[in-house]
């Protein structure tokens, strides 16, 4: 059997990031005919310890500041047909993606692949920046890394394959604890690198990134423009687009948008940049003048991105060359992006008083669209409170049948008691849900009396609907005006209490990030709230039997998730596993939290407890068959080996002892 894929890893001293690359890793180990190589680069014994269990091949490495040397040291071991290359402060997400790849045999037709490279801005995860790195290639004999910072893998020319799986980064993120940065590491060995090879372009890129992350806009600025030199000589080099928005976007940063608009229109008078960059550049241009009160300005740079962007809508494959570094075709067409751009360029024509404008930027903002337009509406809000009937009367020109529109519409007929009258007479449920949203926010001011003639107006099944859209524009911190509202209409409709209850429990499910205990607790409770619920409309004969099947899904997810518990806490944790994995499907909106709860069940279970009620003989049976293996491997019978340990896997997928001993029967087929 042929070695598919070797995964090469550097590995510094970093324990805690490393457990969980190698983690990561462990479905390519279990499904691709693949090796695993650590270049050990630290001290830290526990690191190679841990890199032991996943593998026998590490490889020792002296650090002399060299990243393409530490690759090649890798590299040169390698026996696989295509190699992959990570980092030990990275991890995938899922590499179900690239298991397929290999599987089916499509990694013949590429001679490369870039992965996503998710590059965190803070801790907490929620600022990111996405690229497409290139990780993996076919292995031919002139493949190698150059570059001792930012190390470029030099392969022959062909296609590349784009995955959408991405690895986790954090590693740009500020250090709490010591207050440093990758950068103080990275730019004193670009400067080397720019010094022994001035031409090269990339480490001006790369210097400038790295400048940028650090916040120093002076430097940053200083090797854009370098770089820009360099560039001029490069026929159609991509790269320049690339350094074209940089720049502007650093002087932005300088807060010097004078100077940045004066070279954006320099940059596209004189240097014709691709469709891809001017457009990014168009849309720097309209946020620049936007804020520098020239609102005429930002109208006119809207009218162009406009007319540039219906004209690269008409030729798409366009955007297939124009990818420039982390900047791509979604950088701007995304559905997000445009509202983002049209809002803009639509506040500036209300400041310019260009009503033309105003109509037409408006009418492009996607109305039909709920999730894109939801978050504007404050910002009209707050139109119609500075422009006031002229923004209004324009919001009820548009020739759209929309919730926020017909709100608006509701609101026109200057009735002062409006939330009382949608308590009262509201029939579209997006305003019954804005009149109950707005009801538990201001429960003082509404009586009980009011709230339960609302409820009484409405079925039961338009009651669900009504509270979770309620719920779902309630802010999480604004969490207990729901729970006040169910504890108030308790006696008067306890059916529709518990309904509020679940939904409130539901999303302090998914917002609250409970661990152990208190997160078993918490599914605990919340599956007897949904099972109260469904209980007290149905015979108890329902929930018996073949008339489960008949019961709603998410009836059905509650009872068995709750068996699933019952299970966990008995101490058969692999069946209380196997039965939350066949939740999943009935009830989707908490799939992330089973998974996570599946997860949690499983690392604090041993590994032999996971083999689905793995008895002490057949435990010592595994044993007696690893002794078999090792045995076969000594004696050079490879494929004799590969074959007990393909028996062996499926039986035992969690046992890293038979990962590392299927990549020496494989080494040693080769």
């Amino acid at each position: 059997m042929n070695i598919q894929l070797t995964i090469s890893l550097l590995a510094s001293n970093r324990t805690g990031s490393l457990e969980r690359c190698l983690d990561s890793l462990r479905p390519l180990l279990l499904k691709v005919p693949s090796e695993l190589i650590v270049v050990f680069t630290g001290t830290d014994e526990h690191v190679r310890e841990i890199a032991a269990r996943y593998t026998d091949h590490i490889v020792p490495f002296t650090w002399r500041d060299d990243f393409s040397a530490a690759r090649n040291a890798g590299l040169k071991e390698a026996k696989g047909e295509w190699l992959l290359y990570i980092d030990d402060d990275e991890w995938f997400e899922d590499t179900e993606e690239i298991c397929t790849f290999f599987l089916s045999g499509e990694y013949r037709r590429y001679s490369s692949a870039r992965y996503v490279q998710r590059n965190y801005l803070n801790w907490s995860g929620t600022e990111y920046m996405d690229y497409h790195a290139l990780r993996m290639a076919r292995r031919t004999s002139g493949l190698h890394f150059e570059g001792p910072i930012h190390e470029e893998l030099i392969l022959a020319p062909g296609e590349a394959r784009y995955f959408e799986s991405y690895v986790h980064h954090y590693g740009y993120v500020k250090d709490l604890k010591t207050g440093t940065m990758k950068t103080s590491r990275n730019i004193p060995l670009l400067l080397e690198a720019i010094e022994a090879a001035p031409a090269r372009l990339k480490n001006y890129i790369q210097i400038t990134r790295e400048y940028c992350i650090e916040g120093n806009w002076d430097e940053a600025e200083r090797w854009c423009r370098e770089g820009r030199k360099i560039v001029k000589g490069m026929r159609g080099a991509q790269a320049e687009g690339w350094l074209q928005v940089y720049l502007l976007r650093i002087l932005c940063k300088k807060a010097d948008k004078a100077q940045a608009a004066r070279e954006a229109e320099a940059i596209l008078r004189d240097e014709s940049p691709c469709e891809l960059a001017s457009l990014l550049i168009y849309i720097l241009m309209i946020e620049l003048y936007a804020g520098m009160g020239s609102p005429k300005e930002a109208v006119r740079w809207g009218v162009k991105f406009e007319g540039l962007l219906r004209a690269v809508q008409k030729k798409p494959e366009w955007w297939a060359r124009q990818e420039l570094g982390e900047f791509s075709r979604s950088d701007v067409e995304t559905p997000e992006k445009l509202a983002a751009v049209w809002a803009n360029v639509t506040a500036c024509a209300l400041k310019a008083q260009d009503s033309e404008n105003v109509r037409y930027f408006l009418a492009r903002l996607p109305w039909e669209e709920k999730n894109l337009i939801q978050p504007y509406y404050s910002v009209f809000d707050e139109w119609k409170q500075k422009y006031g009937a002229k923004f209004s009367d324009l919001l009820l020109e548009l020739p759209y049948d929309t919730d926020y529109l017909l709100l608006q519409k509701a609101r026109a007929g200057k009735d002062r008691g409006f939330l009382k009258r949608c308590l009262q007479e509201a029939g579209s449920p997006y305003l019954q849900q804005q009149a109950l949203r707005e009801a538990m926010r201001f429960q003082e001011e509404i009586s009980s009396e009011d709230i339960s003639a609302f409820i009484s107006r409405i079925d039961l099944k338009a009651w669900e609907a009504c509270a979770e859209g309620a719920l779902a524009g309630l802010p999480y911190a604004e969490i207990g005006a729901a729970r006040a509202m169910a504890e108030k209409i308790q006696q008067s409709h306890p059916l529709q209490a518990l309904w509020l209850e679940r939904i409130v429990r539901e999303r302090a499910l998914s917002r609250e990030y409970l661990n152990g205990k208190a997160l078993m607790d918490a599914l605990n409770e919340y599956f007897q709230c949904v099972q109260d619920y469904y209980r007290a409309q149905y015979r108890d004969d329902m929930f018996e039997g073949e008339r489960l099947s008949l019961l709603p899904k998410d009836c059905r997810f509650a009872l068995m998730a709750q068996d699933a518990l019952a299970k966990i806490d008995e101490g058969a944790s692999a069946e209380g596993a196997r039965l939350f994995t066949e939740t999943i499907s009935l009830y989707p909106p908490l799939a992330g939290v089973v998974r996570e709860a599946i997860r949690q069940v499983a690392s604090s279970t041993d590994a032999p407890d996971t083999n689905a009620g793995a008895s002490d003989e057949f435990a010592q049976l595994a044993v007696q068959m690893k002794e078999a293996v090792q045995g076969m491997i000594a004696n050079r019978q490879h494929k004799e080996a590969l074959a007990v340990i393909e028996q062996l896997l499926p039986l035992l997928p969690n046992d890293l002892d038979i990962l590392k001993l299927r990549q020496k029967a494989l080494r040693g087929s080769v």
